[in-house]
């Protein structure tokens, strides 16, 4: 009997509990997010990869979403106005400084049933005296004499709404995914 009466009084406690904590108004405004962007490395061929060498082209993909609906502005590039309408640009950044402004467009798919696909690309090619600003030796990321290059992307449009996409682990303990630059 008394172990029902804890069990009552505590699931009481769990439902009321919240409402004695929070004020009204208290919590802060939530911001609407207005794109979901994901965004990844490719060489020239298309394979996916972060590891590159002087004189490598690296693309950068980004795909744009809309954060309501789930779908591209552009409709797979039926809606190319509506990209015009919206000024949506998409950048990819390096830490040291460089922009590459990214181009929305069609790109075909690999392997026979591979259907084509719309998003948002870039080129670097690497030049051979490149001098990325961090060793890949120091932060411990498994390449021999490579170099390391943060990268990141940023989607705006003319409202001025924005949204950053950052590889895997930056802000976290895990090493980020970011360039890796190896000599030739």
């Amino acid at each position: 009997m008394r172990g029902k009466v804890i069990l009552i009084a505590g699931a009481a406690l769990l439902l009321v509990l919240p409402l004695l904590t929070s004020a009204p108004g208290e919590a802060a405004p939530r911001a609407r997010l207005p794109y979901l962007l994901m965004a990844d490395l490719t060489r020239a061929d298309g394979v996916q990869s972060n590891i590159f060498k002087h004189g490598d082209e690296v693309i950068f993909r980004a795909r744009v979403l809309d954060a309501a609906t789930g779908q591209d502005p552009g409709r797979a590039g039926q809606g190319l106005a509506a990209i015009k309408d919206l000024g949506l640009r998409v950048t990819a950044y390096l830490e040291d400084g460089q922009s590459f402004p990214m181009t929305y467009g069609r790109h075909a798919g690999q392997g026979p049933r591979a259907t084509v696909s719309w998003y948002w690309t870039a080129s670097w090619k690497i030049p051979a005296t490149y001098n990325a600003p961090n060793d890949a030796a120091r932060l411990l990321i498994p390449v021999a004499g490579g170099r390391y290059v943060k990268w990141w992307v940023v989607a705006t449009d003319k409202s001025g709404a924005s949204v950053r996409f950052d590889p895997i682990g930056v802000g976290t303990t895990l090493p980020p995914i970011g360039i890796i630059i190896e000599k030739r």
